[in-house]
């Protein structure tokens, strides 16, 4: 009973996360996998769409439609990757750069209040239990990303 009362707080948790992600990023028109893109692109400039759509866990079609909408909005450029001209290289704009600032600082400061029930050293216990979680699903599912 205590793994079905677990799987249900963490279906709840999630359900009430996605809520907030939407309320935080949508005034920003943004959504979580743009979000994440513009992220892993900036921590890493050049990336092409098969490493993108593999840290964003989206399929390479649904990473391509979201990387041509980006660049229409000028978050984000394409160049010729210079080591395989068959791949792009992906980067942000300066435009795209201070619309993720933007994202961030309001996703840090809602962070900050969803956890802020929380003392420090809850933070920390649920933390380290979080990871050991993680390192069993990675254990029994195998690597997915992250």
């Amino acid at each position: 009973m205590a793994i079905e009362a677990l799987q249900e707080n963490i279906r709840l948790i999630l359900l009430h996360d996605s809520y907030a992600d939407r309320r935080v990023l949508e005034p920003l028109n943004l959504n979580l996998p743009r979000f994440f893109m513009l992220h892993h692109i900036e921590e890493n400039p050049g990336l092409n769409f098969a490493l993108l759509s593999r840290l964003t866990l989206t399929d390479r079609a649904s990473a391509s439609r979201m990387v041509r909408s980006m660049e229409l909005s000028g978050l984000i450029r394409r160049e010729l990757d210079q080591s395989d001209r068959r791949n792009y290289a992906l980067y942000l704009t300066e435009r795209g750069r201070r619309l993720l600032f933007r994202a961030r600082e309001a996703y840090a400061v809602d962070l900050a209040a969803r956890f802020g029930d929380l003392s420090s050293d809850e933070l920390t216990l649920l933390t380290a239990l979080a990871a050991r979680l993680v390192q069993s699903y990675r254990r029994h599912q195998g690597e997915v990303a992250g």
